[in-house]
């Protein structure tokens, strides 16, 4: 931390009363002052060049409106009006102007000085809404402005005239929601306590191998962010368990690292990922995100509100056909389970060697599906004995039903291993789905809506021959 200047000093020896002297000896040792900034800003980012650098401000409100108390450095404004303005969400703006305390005369005169600054802020002309705080330097037809960041500096006016601040809590939600589009997937995703990924909108919703991927990710800083909070992005995305896409960069393409962000501002980042062609469809494709440090590569880890720590997964694309084919074969089956699923067909292929069947399933989405669910095959003897079975999620697991939309066709692969005593006969193919975390099965009914025992439909027969 550097030492404070010779202005600073002055400002405190001056201006504002110790709270505590610290007296070793009988002589004074050190004087411990309190805070004359209320609402601090960020000298470094909140200045005007040879203007002035802005330390904060103080807030009183009453029944009329408010008066604003501009703490700031004079760095050479000389003569020049200083005032404040409210700015709406439609842009407009009404000015007050400030004056100098009678008392801080000779510091306006001075650049390095500490200066004080009073502006009224009368509330009647004001129409009920939420406004934005800026500090204005020059004339009218000549001004400078200088923006808060918006959460710390967030006025609402009420229906009554009566003015207030709005916590930043609130300010920084406010602000999410003007600038996110009604489309966009909310999240509420923090990177190291310090920046905040508010939601993203993903073009298109749905694509096909070799097609491009356009991201839009939406931060939202929590703090000032120092040097050593440089952070870079990461977006890879997945194809079950390998990664198919990595993109490293500076958030904006380097046109705002996040050192820049001012704390409630929502900073909008494009990033374009182009998908391998060969890549299998249909498919969910994981997409995460991350902020790292570029120097040592230490991810940011990710918590949710609860401040529990995530991973870096935002969201599951889907990895859709040109056309979704419908079922052609020469088993055709009409079972639906629940409201969301239905059966069209099957194809069973018994291997050479005797030992398996290898069965494919053909399932149609009808709504959306809120859970992944496991499909079954079972054989069964004419006793109902079970011989042989195969679970397996639809595609292998690369299509998790939780991601299918209406129309999509999806199939399931089932290899059954036969027993080698399994005597010569015949034997009836059940299916189903059942959510694997706790076995529930989708309840089934068949074309005339009758449910199926079990929920199990009989799907066809397999017939073991003599050997």
């Amino acid at each position: 931390m550097e030492d404070p200047s010779p202005g600073v000093i002055r400002y405190f020896q001056q201006h504002v009363p110790p709270e505590k002297t610290i007296r070793i000896n009988g002589i004074n040792y050190a004087w411990v002052y309190p805070n004359p900034v209320q609402f601090p800003a960020e000298p470094a980012f909140d200045r005007l060049t040879d203007k002035l650098s802005l330390y904060g401000y103080r807030w009183q409100a009453d029944a009329d409106g408010a008066q604003v108390t501009l703490v700031w450095e004079n760095l050479g404004q000389g003569n020049d009006p200083l005032a404040v303005q409210l700015v709406a969400d439609d842009g407009t703006a009404v000015r007050f102007d400030c004056t100098i305390a009678p008392e801080f005369n000779p510091s306006a005169a001075s650049p390095g000085e500490i200066v004080e600054s009073t502006c009224r802020l009368p509330s009647q002309n004001l129409s009920p809404g939420r406004y934005s705080l800026q500090v204005v330097s020059g004339a009218e037809n000549a001004a400078q402005t200088l923006d808060f960041p918006a959460g710390w500096a967030a006025i609402a006016v009420d229906a009554s005239g009566r003015m207030g601040r709005v916590s930043q809590p609130d300010a920084f939600a406010y602000l999410a929601e003007k600038t996110l589009p009604a489309d966009a997937v909310r999240l509420s995703r923090m990177y190291a306590a310090k920046v905040k990924l508010l939601g993203y909108r993903l073009s298109p919703a749905a694509i096909q191998p070799g097609q491009t991927l356009s991201v839009t990710l939406y931060w939202q800083a929590q703090q000032v962010l120092g040097e050593d909070d440089t952070a870079h992005v990461s977006i890879q995305a997945f194809l079950g368990e390998n990664r198919i896409v990595l993109q490293n960069g500076v958030p904006v393409g380097g046109a705002r690292p996040v050192t820049s962000w001012r704390p409630g501002e929502v900073v909008v980042d494009e990033w374009h990922l182009q998908l391998p062609a060969d890549l299998p469809v249909p498919a969910a494709v994981r997409l995460d995100v991350n902020l790292f440090n570029p120097d040592t590569l230490v991810t940011w880890q990710a918590q949710n509100l609860a401040g529990e720590d995530v991973p870096g997964q935002i969201a599951l694309l889907r990895l859709i056909p040109d056309a979704w084919q419908p079922y052609r074969g020469n088993t055709p089956l009409d079972f639906s389970f629940g409201d969301a699923i239905r059966l069209d067909g099957l194809e069973q292929t018994p291997a050479e060697n005797g030992q398996s069947l290898d069965v494919t399933l053909y399932w149609r989405a009808i709504n959306p599906v809120n859970d992944d669910y496991t499909a079954f095959v079972h054989l069964v003897a004419a006793d109902g004995t079970l011989v042989a079975q195969s679970d397996v999620p639809p595609e292998n697991g690369l299509y998790p039903t939780s991601v299918w939309k209406p129309g999509d066709m999806v199939q399931s692969f089932h290899r059954l291993s036969l027993p080698p005593d399994l005597p010569a006969g015949k034997y009836t193919l059940l299916a189903g789905l059942y959510r694997p975390g706790d076995w529930v099965r989708l309840p089934a009914v068949n074309a005339r809506g009758e449910p199926v025992p079990d929920d199990a439909p009989n799907i066809g027969t397999f017939e073991r021959n003599e050997k």
